[in-house]
């Protein structure tokens, strides 16, 4: 049955109390001192635990869960009973029965609800981080023989990078995931050397509407992991022109799409919803994902950047993922963030955040003088400014907004 573990350094896994009175295979083990867990029965006496039996409506609003807020103010997205109910539906084949669940990302975050609702719902054991520490994270998966992880890109990172980290830790693992941003190739790459894990990667809208999965092993096969997957089943996905023209294979523009789950919209902000909305001939609704990307002559889908982080310099559009990705395959960079940064010359112009090894010696303008030279003389970085760490929402995803605040 299911199982909440609070993970803490002062009680290990057989430190929990068993409430027979709720239900007889329900376990807790809350972050306090073990000897105090005797308390919990008595206390869980005292709840009436007959079912209300309120009865919901699959278009009634289930949750309202709010934006990231990287490129701007954070938004309600309302989903219903029938999204909530897609979700763990299409999750039957992934084994969460029985299974050990490693929880490290806001319990208010739909990267979370992805695995935390299909794992409940089965009753899977929950592992459950109060805050994420890669060394910690890499302890648990190995002590508490975890099962399945959702993670986003920076601590898959990070959890290679501990000192710890081992492929023995990870011999437990059989469903790993990803999502909130792109996971580099080079990331999957390592994850499939060193699990036997089938790792997924997600991308889509907390709103809905856009959503594809890449299966890592199928996509190595095939010489796709640059890919964030194929439209999943029942979607559809299109690739729009500057002025809204459908554009065909290998050819970059906004993604839009639908699919089974999509949300009500945005909570009182009637507008934000209908900017949103694109309807093709046959007036069906999709939703703008603000992404730019490509779809191959497969249906593989390919990233470009978001349409708000593209940099306009000198009349021509510069991705700054190419940037980054440039900056990163250098020795000397953890990681980087690519902005524009305002050119009376240009209009605007790229300058890089750049996090660089602490072993190091290198400088600012070393760093930019290597990375323009594997950039065409259009994408050429015109400033780097080093930084300690890059600032990051609480799911992980880089703020852009903040570092173009610094200009």
């Amino acid at each position: 049955g299911p199982v909440c573990l609070r993970s803490t350094p002062r009680c290990s896994a057989e430190h929990f109390v068993d409430i027979p009175s709720i239900r007889a295979d329900l376990r807790f083990a809350l972050e306090t001192a073990c000897e105090q867990f005797h308390d919990h029965t008595t206390w869980a006496n005292t709840f009436d635990i007959s079912s209300p039996n309120v009865q919901m409506a699959l278009d009634e609003e289930y949750d309202i869960l709010y934006s990231s807020g990287t490129t701007g103010i954070p938004k309600g997205i309302i989903h219903s009973h029938l999204a909530r109910n897609l979700l763990i539906s299409g999750t039957e084949k992934m084994e969460f029965e029985g299974g050990v669940v490693l929880t490290s990302t806001p319990l208010y975050s739909n990267t979370t609800i992805t695995t935390w609702w299909p794992s409940v719902w089965v009753g899977a054991t929950q592992v459950i981080m109060r805050k994420f520490n890669a060394e910690r994270a890499n302890e648990l998966i190995r002590d508490y023989a975890i099962t399945h992880a959702m993670l986003v890109p920076v601590q898959y990172q990070r959890m290679w990078a501990s000192p710890n980290h081992s492929p023995d830790n990870w011999k437990s693992v059989k469903w790993l995931f990803s999502t909130s941003a792109p996971l580099s190739a080079v990331m999957k790459e390592k994850i499939l050397k060193d699990t036997s894990a089938q790792l997924l990667e997600f991308y889509g809208l907390t709103e809905g509407g856009v959503a594809t999965t890449l299966i890592a092993r199928k996509a190595a096969e095939l010489g796709k992991l640059g890919s964030v997957g194929q439209v999943q089943p029942g979607g559809e996905l299109k690739i729009l022109g500057e002025n809204g023209e459908l554009l065909g294979p290998n050819e970059s523009g906004e993604i839009v799409g639908r699919a089974g789950i999509m949300s009500d919209g945005y909570l009182n902000r009637e507008e934000a919803t209908k900017a949103m909305h694109w309807f093709d001939e046959q007036g069906r609704l999709f939703y703008r994902s603000g992404d730019v990307g490509y779809l191959d002559e497969d249906g593989w889908l390919f990233l470009s950047d978001r349409i708000k982080d593209m940099i306009l310099s000198g009349g021509q559009n510069i991705y700054a993922t190419d940037l980054e990705q440039a900056l990163n395959a250098m020795p000397d960079v953890v990681e980087s963030a690519v902005v524009a940064k305002p050119s009376e010359e240009w209009g605007e112009t790229p300058w890089a955040f750049v996090v660089k090894r602490t072993d190091s010696e290198r400088v600012e303008e070393d760093i930019r003088f290597d990375a323009n030279k594997r950039l065409s003389p259009i994408q050429a970085i015109a400033g780097v400014t080093f930084m300690d760490e890059l600032p990051r929402s609480d799911i992980g995803k880089i703020l852009k907004r903040q570092l173009r605040d610094t200009f």
